[in-house]
């Protein structure tokens, strides 16, 4: 469940994020070679940390902190990782592949967010059994579902989704609320791929008419609400 704010303090802030898998890293420094970090993900602690994600083994690790190392990413984590280990990163770069973010990572939205909205189900499931009242608690993974919808001059932001999609790419969309302006929260939903996108136009007069681009996305829960 999400708090309720108002659209003029909320903004959707849209990064690529790099995908690398290593099975021969060890703890507790691995390192991305060849890729910086993007500014708002270097930290050792607070919500920038919290934007990237590492698995070791399918389950995720806890990450103290992300540096820059010259040309590469320093990542520190608590957990105890050996060789052979299979080492999923996911780190928001400096360096982006689609349409028009091939040198900040991050995805400039010139134009203006006429909708919005995100939200993910419960996993969890209590299964009752037949002749006791005992239930058992089993969970399974969650999906969570964004919805995006912005103001259309040419055709630049929709090349970024079609690229995304088309290229199964990861993204990290951060949800920026400032409707307390001394407690800004981010929502950070991470591993989020383009699902669809298409256009809607709704006519304001007889001479003219505005067109709406609507992408709708996945992503993997839970949401850190940090400050």
């Amino acid at each position: 469940m999400t708090d309720i704010s108002t659209y003029k303090n909320e903004v959707y802030e849209i990064y690529e994020l790099y995908h690398d898998v290593q099975t021969t890293a060890t703890s507790p420094t691995i390192t991305v070679t060849g890729k910086k970090p993007h500014a708002d993900v270097i930290a050792a602690t607070g919500h920038k940390l919290e934007r990237t994600r590492i698995y070791i083994n399918g389950v995720r690790a806890t990450i103290t902190e992300v540096a820059l190392n010259v040309n590469d990413t320093d990542i520190t984590v608590s957990d105890t990782v050996v060789s052979g280990d299979i080492v999923d990163i996911f780190l928001a770069a400096t360096v982006g592949t689609l349409d028009n973010n091939t040198t900040v990572g991050k995805i400039p939205l010139i134009e203006l967010q006429v909708m919005q909205g995100y939200g993910a189900t419960s996993n969890t499931f209590k299964q009752p059994g037949c002749g006791t009242e005992r239930t058992e608690s089993l969970a399974f993974a969650a999906d969570g579902m964004i919805a995006l919808g912005l103001n259309r001059r040419g055709n630049t932001n929709m090349k970024n989704f079609i690229s995304a999609r088309k290229n199964k790419k990861y993204l990290m969309i951060i949800v920026k609320d400032t409707t307390d302006s001394g407690n800004t929260t981010y929502d950070i939903l991470h591993e989020a791929r383009v699902v669809s996108y298409g256009r809607a136009a709704r006519a304001l007069d007889a001479e003219g008419g505005k067109i709406t681009d609507t992408i709708a996305f996945s992503f993997v829960p839970d949401v850190a609400v940090t400050t």
